[in-house]
């Protein structure tokens, strides 16, 4: 496998990386859990490129990582659930499932929901000062696992941000908190009992 060369999560690269992205580039980049690949969520030639980098499933939506819970409410209807799980959880790993407001990138969109995070970290909070949203899923080839350091991925893009290994314990946990009663769709960083404690 040839090595991915990044540039350092720098000022100057990350304006470069969130000019890029609001041009309709696809980059890879650091969260606080693995390594992301992403683009403008409200770019369909973007997100296209990703399902076919990803070789992902079109039945399964690409998560959106935002800078903070006002530009969410711009996607998608936050639930007292949702709240109180953003409260207690947010910035950090973990993903929860709402229900997209009409005017969101329904292109995203699968049965009218939304899978949104505000991540921790500083590179990936750099970025998202400069482009407030962007999609955030694991840089790999659907099915494989995810990566902590750049050296490890093999997947297409416009620019790469080498942020060195990520200490984190996993992927994001992942909530639907759609309904009245909140389900763990997968555990992560982030126990089950934990989040509905």
């Amino acid at each position: 496998m040839k090595r991915m060369e990044g540039v350092s999560c720098s000022d100057v690269n990350i304006d470069l990386a969130a000019r890029m992205v609001q041009q309709g580039s696809v980059i890879v980049f650091p969260t606080d859990t693995v390594y992301g690949i992403g683009c403008d969520p409200y770019n369909r030639d973007g997100i296209q490129r990703i399902y076919d980098i990803k070789g992902r499933s079109r039945s399964k939506p690409l998560p959106v990582l935002a800078k903070s819970i006002d530009i969410i409410q711009q996607m998608a209807i936050i639930t007292d659930n949702a709240r109180r799980l953003a409260e207690r959880f947010w910035p950090g790993p973990l993903t929860v499932i709402l229900h997209m407001r009409r005017d969101g990138p329904t292109h995203l969109s699968h049965n009218n929901k939304i899978a949104v995070r505000i991540p921790d970290g500083a590179c990936i909070k750099k970025l998202l000062d400069r482009c407030d949203c962007i999609v955030g899923s694991s840089a790999n080839i659907s099915g494989r696992g995810s990566s902590k350091t750049l050296q490890d991925i093999d997947v297409p893009c416009d620019m790469a941000i080498d942020g060195g290994v990520i200490p984190s314990v996993g992927e994001s946990s992942i909530v639907d908190a759609t309904g009245d009663n909140m389900v763990v769709l997968r555990q992560g960083a982030i126990s089950g009992e934990y989040i509905q404690y």
